[in-house]
């Protein structure tokens, strides 16, 4: 028997055994299989990432676009020179090469079932000054989270994610206060509620302003996003940290505008039910799609600031160095 850990399936606390005749282990509980290293690399971070947002409003799109461009940066398009990732089940393969595939060939991604499916597992090895993380991203149908007795029975593996991407199109809902607000309402209501779980305490939330290209974006956050290939994130010139404090700087600027096109009331209860709030913009294709079909090929250039939500996340999860925590002080 292993030490005990959550396991990403079921998400209870567990000792998992390991199967015979394999270097894997077994969850005594929900019987899936789990990897060997999830269960015996101590050393290395884990964590969960949930995706919460309405139907049609990019949640599928966005991560596929974030697959994609991981796949690219571990081939021909390397921007961080020791960064590679291992996936840790065939449900991750799926999503990683057929789903990553058709993205690929211009073809939007389905959107998420509303019956859970499983968490995609992902091994990060050397990312830029951030080091290794075991992740688990869970994406679940954006109807899911209209009614907080779905998210009890459902949408729980979001809620107990470290980190919520909560992704919403302005464009899609005409700028609505009430709609934006009315989402986050019953996601905050389903898991203090139903779930009983303190958001303050445990979970941080990252607004993904989604389908940027069609935004009514201000001038400075407009270049910003429109600079944001994945070449923007290169670490050999010495400057990613400072590529990353410039995310979190420019994320007081997509807040005030947001406050400003949206209003005040969804950023004041965000405030007030998460450890920390971030804001952030993308655009998963570069450009609006016709149909569920991209206007042109994919290639890794049209993508835009996908990587912002997930190095956010990341930092949100890594410990401070001491040079960190005594700056802080």
């Amino acid at each position: 028997m292993a030490s005990w850990i959550r396991c990403p399936y079921c998400l209870n606390w567990v000792e998992p055994f390991r199967l015979p005749n394999s270097g894997n282990y077994s969850c005594p509980q929900c019987k899936e299989e789990i990897y060997k290293d999830y269960v015996e690399e101590k050393r290395i971070p884990k964590a969960s990432l949930g995706l919460v947002g309405f139907s049609g409003h990019g949640k599928t799109c966005y991560l596929t676009s974030l697959f994609y461009l991981f796949k690219a940066l571990i081939g021909q398009y390397r921007i961080w020179n020791e960064f590679s990732w291992l996936s840790f089940d065939r449900y991750t393969d799926e999503l990683l090469y057929k789903k990553t595939k058709d993205f690929e060939e211009s073809t939007l991604p389905q959107a998420s079932p509303s019956n859970f499916p499983k968490p995609a597992l992902i091994g990060f090895y050397k990312i830029p000054f951030m080091g290794d993380y075991f992740l688990s991203f869970y994406d679940t149908a954006g109807a899911v989270y209209e009614n907080e007795n779905t998210i009890r029975d459902i949408g729980r593996f979001v809620a107990y994610s470290e980190v919520v991407l909560f992704i919403i199109s302005l464009d899609d809902i005409k700028y609505n206060h009430d709609e934006a607000y009315r989402l986050l309402n019953i996601y905050i209501r389903g898991v203090r509620g139903a779930l009983n779980i303190n958001l303050k305490r445990r979970q941080h939330l990252i607004v993904v302003l989604s389908k940027g290209d069609v935004l009514e974006l201000p001038n400075d956050i407009r270049y910003y996003l429109e600079d944001g290939s994945y070449r923007w994130y290169r670490s050999e010139d010495g400057l990613f940290l400072e590529r990353v404090n410039l995310i979190k700087n420019i994320s007081v600027n997509i807040r005030n505008w947001f406050q400003k096109m949206v209003g005040w009331g969804f950023i004041k209860i965000a405030q007030e039910n998460f450890k920390t709030v971030e804001f952030t913009v993308v655009s998963s294709t570069g450009a609006a799609p016709v149909g569920d079909r991209l206007a042109t090929k994919l290639n890794p250039e049209h993508p835009k600031r996908v990587f912002d939500p997930f190095l956010l996340a990341i930092d949100k999860l890594r410990p401070l160095s001491i040079w960190e925590k005594l700056f802080w002080w």
